[in-house]
């Protein structure tokens, strides 16, 4: 377990200090399948090495009905492409486990997400854009 802290520690540490782009979301979610809302929290660190956009997305959300926590994992790689617009688009596909509530057994499962997405400057900020869907293949998995 100490060696696995350690890892993760080193891996975080080194994708920190690389990221182009590093950003922490709170949202309002509602699952459709429970029919509850919650809060979920997002970390996510992105990066582009060699015109390749690389990410790492993990996201926790609790319930307010006080069932427990969920949480998930996902790694996505893309690329961005010029067609000519006044911006550009970046398709993407990524691969995530989401470890269920409070990690109960036969509770996660692993799924892929395909999706496309732009961006634009926006004052001092940026405004992103896109669309995504996740393709499960296993019929018991949600969707």
């Amino acid at each position: 377990m100490k060696k696995l802290l350690i890892t993760s520690a080193m891996m975080l540490t080194s994708l920190f200090s690389t990221a182009q782009t590093v950003g922490v979301d709170y949202d309002r979610v509602y699952n459709r399948q429970l029919k509850i809302t919650g809060d979920a929290h997002w970390l996510r660190v992105n990066n582009t090495v060699d015109g390749i956009n690389y990410g790492v997305l993990s996201r926790t959300t609790k319930y307010d009905t006080g069932l427990g926590l969920w949480t998930n994992l996902e790694g996505s790689v893309g690329k961005t492409f010029d067609i000519g617009l006044p911006f550009k688009v970046s398709p993407f596909v990524a691969a995530g486990y989401d470890d269920g509530r409070n990690g109960a057994v036969n509770a996660s499962f692993w799924y892929t997400r395909v999706g496309v997405g732009t961006g634009f400057p926006v004052g001092p900020g940026r405004l992103n854009l896109g669309v995504n869907t996740r393709l499960n293949f296993e019929p018991s998995d949600p969707k």
